[in-house]
């Protein structure tokens, strides 16, 4: 899987917010420092982790600075073998992962726009891939929903995941009075409603078709056997970018 080892002294830079990408780090000895655009230390991987892989997965110059805070001994992997690692997962897996990467972008002030061409190539390419799957399988079910139709309610049991087809999803929290807040507004090639599901909790807040909008539903019971399939990194991955939102 790694086509060469580096070392990397102490205070080293290992790549720099904004370089191109094409490689991913995972670290056999030592700790790597991540910060983000603000210089504010993101966290630190420790052994057995990998660093990098952000950009790997969804094309974009690199989204944080990696700094070796003691020496490091790291195995490079090329893009070419970690795409393979990421084609082999489940469809579902493989499209929640890049959605879940192009939400953090977003998040941390990187403008979307960068790489949406390549975010809805690759939506189209997974939904297919998806459907084709879901048709012979029943993995997911295929469902349309009138604006202004109530998807989910705030409290309710998180029982499936959602991939936006077409149209409009609104996330939406109410207050103590009442008063309703737009978290979040989503759209073709972006999945709602996974994180109740892989935490085992109720929603957290309610999901409303904003236009008519079409979705891939997945049942709870399906999405998690879809998950134990995934290689542990992915499964991994999966997991800590749904605990940063």
């Amino acid at each position: 899987m790694a086509d060469a080892t580096k070392r990397f002294a102490a205070g080293e830079i290992i790549f720099r917010i904004g370089d191109a990408a094409d490689v991913a780090y995972f670290i056999v000895k030592g700790k790597v420092d991540v910060f983000g655009p603000d210089k504010k230390r993101l966290g630190t991987i420790s052994e057995n982790g990998i660093v990098g892989e952000m950009a790997l997965i969804d094309p974009a110059p690199r989204m944080a600075t990696a700094v070796a805070s003691v020496e490091c001994e790291c195995r490079v992997i090329t893009a070419k073998t970690f795409k393979q690692i990421i084609d082999d997962a489940p469809p579902m897996a493989n499209y929640l992962l890049r959605s879940l990467i192009r939400t953090q972008r977003h998040r941390v002030g990187l403008a979307r726009e960068e790489v949406e061409g390549e975010a809805e190539a690759a939506s189209a390419e997974v939904l297919g891939r998806q459907r084709s799957r879901a048709e012979s399988g029943r993995i997911a079910d295929r469902r349309t929903y009138p604006k202004g139709t109530i998807i989910f309610k705030d409290g309710s049991p998180g029982d499936a995941v959602y991939v936006v087809e077409s149209g409009t999803v609104s996330i939406v929290k109410a207050n103590a009075a009442g008063e309703e807040t737009v978290l979040r507004r989503l759209g073709p090639g972006e999945v709602f409603g996974e994180r109740a599901v892989i935490e085992k909790t109720d929603r957290a807040a309610a999901a409303i078709a904003e236009t008519m909008a079409t979705c891939e539903v997945t049942p709870r019971d399906t999405f998690v056997q879809v998950l134990a399939k995934c290689p542990p990194i992915l499964n991994g991955l999966i997991r800590i970018y749904i605990g940063m939102y």
